[in-house]
């Protein structure tokens, strides 16, 4: 499981009877790569809700959010050397 989970760009599906550890192997296999230094996102549609769950747009949204809020401060670390002098934010013209 552990080789599975180093391979970039995978998708892991856990599947099986209840109680049999199912989430005890993803947290297990969930930290392995953390501590790999892979990223990693983490969705678990049961804790979606009515609203996000009422149209594709809206389950596509909620994706899409979590993807970017697992994975931007990974996005910021990489935009800019830990050494160089922050860009100042530009402003739109009114």
């Amino acid at each position: 499981m552990q080789a599975a989970s180093c391979r970039a760009g995978r998708t892991l599906l856990i599947s099986g009877p209840r109680q049999i550890g199912k989430s005890s192997l993803l947290a297990r296999v969930y930290q392995h790569a953390r501590d790999s230094k892979i990223r990693t996102v983490y969705l678990d549609f049961q804790l979606l809700g009515h609203e996000q769950l009422s149209s594709l747009d809206n389950l596509l949204i909620a994706i899409a959010n979590q993807i970017y809020d697992d994975l931007s401060l990974n996005f910021c670390q990489l935009e800019q050397a830990p050494d160089s002098e922050p860009e100042p934010d530009a402003l739109p013209e009114e």
